[in-house]
């Protein structure tokens, strides 16, 4: 299971694309990792989603029975109040699209994203027609961030620089 839990903006409401990825076995490991992560953290886990919910406009009653079927009534009240987007599991680990480059590239030349932005990413990558790319960043998002976190960007442009044989202009002269 993976989660975008999103970032609020001042007012607190949901930011569309923007947040934070966390993955879990289970419901219940999530909520978890989100209740460690949180500044309520000293609460039991049912004070702490009593909270989170109320904080958010939701007035119905705490979660209750068993833990992970409280854990998913509140991951699903979230994602109903738009904080939480259940994401695609990955499926293809490990297999990037023969134009994965030239998207990067194209997108971090436009100025346009983040790139840590996955979401926005997937969308400009179908934008400059690249689709296979945004389909493989969509149900790869933790591959995709650990791909930048690792210098991905720098190794493609020095992969590039090797296949075109030019230096960058302050080296040329």
């Amino acid at each position: 299971m993976l989660i975008l839990l999103r970032e609020s903006d001042p007012h607190g409401e949901p930011l569309a694309g923007r947040g934070l990825l966390i993955p879990g076995e289970t419901a219940l490991e999530i909520v978890r990792k989100m209740h460690l992560a949180s500044p309520f953290r000293g609460d039991s886990l049912v004070l702490y989603m009593r909270r989170v919910l109320s904080a958010v406009g939701d007035g119905k009653a705490s979660p209750g029975g068993p833990p992970e079927q409280a854990a998913r009534e509140f991951l699903e009240r979230l994602a109903r109040r738009g904080f939480v987007e259940f994401m695609k599991e990955p499926t293809n680990e490990g297999t990037c699209p023969a134009q994965f480059k030239q998207a990067l590239f194209a997108i971090r030349d436009s100025g346009l994203a983040n790139m840590f932005d996955h979401p926005l990413v997937a969308c400009l990558a179908r934008e400059f027609d690249y689709p296979e790319v945004a389909e493989w960043i969509e149900q790869n998002p933790c591959e995709y961030t650990e791909f930048l976190l690792n210098g991905g960007i720098r190794a493609l442009r020095n992969d590039l620089a090797e296949e075109e044989d030019t230096s960058c202009a302050d080296k040329q002269g």
